[in-house]
């Protein structure tokens, strides 16, 4: 027991011993390894011309270090100081990177590989050259290798006169007789001898045309510009060319063998032969050709317009159609008042019937320009394009629809244009054709997005007299029509039979309707008319609008009554907003009739008619002064508000 006990206490010490000297050990191997980097590749093989970019991958310091790199042989690879690596001639070079105490090795061998390199002479094509007799050229030769370009390591010329002659000086060729010749460069790159480059050189005559003007001094011209006026708002043109032209063949003068020809098919400028004068006539290019036995030069003749100062009334109205100008434009073109020409200011050019624009976009009414041109001048004009501006009643003709009772083209019908009121229109016995209007249809079977969709401004003026249309004005509002800022007082609705007359429209759909007056007098005895439209739907929006109502309704049925909206029976209150009614006879607001309790009690009863309570309606009024509404919403500028009554401003 006891030679057990010494044997365990003996192996004791002996273990611990060992434990000590395997920790040692590990801290001693820990150290080396924090002491080292390991680097994206240790052996890459390049092409010439190939790159290569060398990063360490994996790095164990204990603090950061700059990366440093050493290239063995210079004239291998290059490497800049972000270790990208270009192969530059055959051979090996080895590459140590270093960081801190930490360093790795990556060896690079560069070859050809199955690549040839391919000598390049820059300014030549498919191996001929053409020069005159007076003109040098300088060789500027490199080679072409893999993705890369390179310099030659030596370049030789050689001459092979045939019957023309030639020398070399240096690098550049120099003519020296007229005739033809062969010239070969050799070239060696990176120790390995390239093709042969092979040039058949032309050399011509050296001709030379000078064109100068008369009275311009020395000065050479390579083109004639000039203009449709000599002069215009204290500024001066060139209108007239007096050419003066000299020809050296060789160096030697030979002015008078020059043929001088004028090519002008459109007759731009006229040719004074005996005072030797050019005199432009109109806008357009000619040419003046000089030639010289097989040798010509062409010279550009260009006539150009004067452009005159800009015209900036604000607002100038173009229609989309056909241009309307303001009178006084016409006062910036000198001479000839009529337009010839119209184009954008990128050039884009626009069709002109009878001194009329046409083609121009109507649909952004952010300013705009386009230039207007005469025979004589150009002038710039910033303007606002519409598809039509209305001035008088018969204008009113651009909303009617008549496709008979073919409902599919009347869904196919869409008139997106932005029209406006230029001033107040009186409809006085004027007679509109009847819209088409395809009966026992309603909004269901009515495109929503056919009809009238584009926006009409009335600017605040106002269309008296209308004569209420079969089908409304419009017809139809479909999505995203708007009506707004117009009044129209006095519509006529008086009518011998049924014939669905309205003011604005039968439909209306996803359209607005906004800072509108409607008030008509007429003695309604026949079923089916409406002060303002017949048929809205859930989308439809009325805002800031009044209509007023004081004739007499005898009908029995007036579907759409006299003072109003139609509308679905699921409607709700959102549609209307701020529209005011003031009418002693029946209004109709979601699909049911309904009249005032003075007149018909009964109604309201029998068809469970609960008020719309977004309309506010008022028998006259004295009830509106009575109201105290706040019409704070109303825009001044169409609207006055007086002793809390509201109405369409003067």
């Amino acid at each position: 027991m006891r030679t057990k006990l010494l044997f365990s206490c003996l192996l004791l010490p002996l273990t611990l011993g060992l434990f000590s000297c395997q920790k040692k050990k590990e801290t001693s191997s820990e150290v080396e390894r924090k002491n080292q980097i390991v680097l994206n590749a240790s052996r890459v093989n390049l092409s010439i011309g190939e790159s290569f970019p060398i990063s360490v991958i994996y790095e164990d310091l204990d603090k950061e270090y700059e990366t440093t790199y050493q290239n063995e042989n210079d004239e291998v690879i290059s490497i800049d100081d972000n270790g990208y690596v270009t192969a530059l001639s055959e051979g090996e070079s080895l590459v140590t990177v270093n960081k801190g105490d930490a360093s790795a090795t990556c060896n690079f061998i560069v070859s050809l590989n199955d690549q040839i390199p391919m000598l390049r002479v820059n300014g030549v094509n498919n191996h001929h050259l053409q020069l005159d007799l007076l003109t040098s050229f300088v060789f500027d030769v490199d080679v072409k290798f893999g993705s890369g370009i390179f310099m030659p390591d030596s370049v030789t010329y050689n001459i092979e006169n045939l019957s023309g002659e030639g020398r070399m000086d240096g690098n550049t060729f120099v003519p020296t007789k007229i005739g033809d010749l062969n010239l070969e460069i050799n070239a060696s790159f990176r120790g390995n001898d390239l093709l042969t480059y092979q040039i058949y050189v032309e050399i011509k005559e050296s001709v030379e045309f000078v064109l100068m003007e008369r009275n311009s001094g020395q000065r050479v011209y390579s083109s004639i510009d000039l203009f449709t006026l000599d002069h215009y708002k204290e500024q001066t043109y060139m209108t007239e060319f007096a050419p003066v032209v000299k020809l050296l063949v060789n160096g030697e003068d030979k002015t008078n063998d020059v043929i001088f020809e004028l090519i002008d098919e459109d007759h731009v400028v006229n040719y004074d032969a005996t005072n030797k004068i050019i005199t432009s006539n109109k806008t357009g290019q000619a040419t003046l050709k000089l030639s010289y036995m097989e040798y010509s030069k062409n010279i550009p003749i260009k006539v150009n317009f004067v452009y005159i100062d800009e015209y900036l009334v604000e607002d100038v109205i173009i229609d989309a159609s056909i241009g309307e100008f303001p009178s006084d434009i016409f006062n910036y073109f000198p001479d000839d008042k009529n337009i010839v020409k119209a184009t954008s200011l990128e050039g884009e050019e626009y069709e002109v019937i009878d001194g009329k624009v046409k083609g121009i976009k109507s649909h952004n009414l952010a300013s705009q320009q386009i230039v207007l041109y005469n025979s004589k001048a150009a002038c710039v004009v910033t303007f606002k394009a519409y598809a039509k501006v209305i001035r008088a009643a018969r204008d009113l003709d651009e909303f009617i629809i008549n496709f008979g009772t073919d409902i599919d083209k009347v869904n196919r019908f869409q008139n997106d244009g932005y029209y406006i009121l230029a001033n107040d229109i009186d409809c006085s016995g004027v007679t509109y054709q009847d819209q088409t209007r395809v009966i026992g249809k309603g909004p269901n079977e009515i495109s929503a997005d056919c009809g009238f969709v584009g926006t009409f401004d009335g600017q605040g003026h106002v269309i008296s007299n209308l004569n209420a249309i079969k089908g409304g004005l419009f017809l139809v509002l479909g999505n995203n029509a708007i009506v707004k800022n117009v009044a129209f007082k006095n519509v006529i609705l008086n009518t011998e039979s049924k014939e669905n007359k309205f003011a604005l429209a039968t439909y209306v759909y996803a359209a607005t309707i906004q800072n509108v007056y409607v008030n008509s007098s007429s003695n309604i005895a026949t079923q089916d008319n409406a002060l303002v439209v017949g048929c809205f739907t859930n989308n439809a929006k009325v805002a800031n609008c009044l209509f007023e109502y004081t004739g007499n309704v005898t009908a029995n049925v007036n579907y759409g009554s006299m003072s109003v909206l139609l509308q679905s029976s699921t409607s709700n209150d959102s549609t209307y907003n701020e529209v005011y009614v003031v009418s002693t006879t029946p209004i109709t607001v979601n699909r049911k009739y309904y009249c005032d309790s003075l007149r018909y009690p009964e109604i309201e009863e029998t068809f469970n008619y609960v008020p719309n309570t977004s309309i506010k309606h008022y028998l006259n009024y004295n009830d509106m002064k009575d109201a105290k509404n706040d019409f704070s919403s109303f825009n001044p500028n169409y609207w006055t508000i007086d002793d809390s009554v509201l109405s369409w401003k003067n």
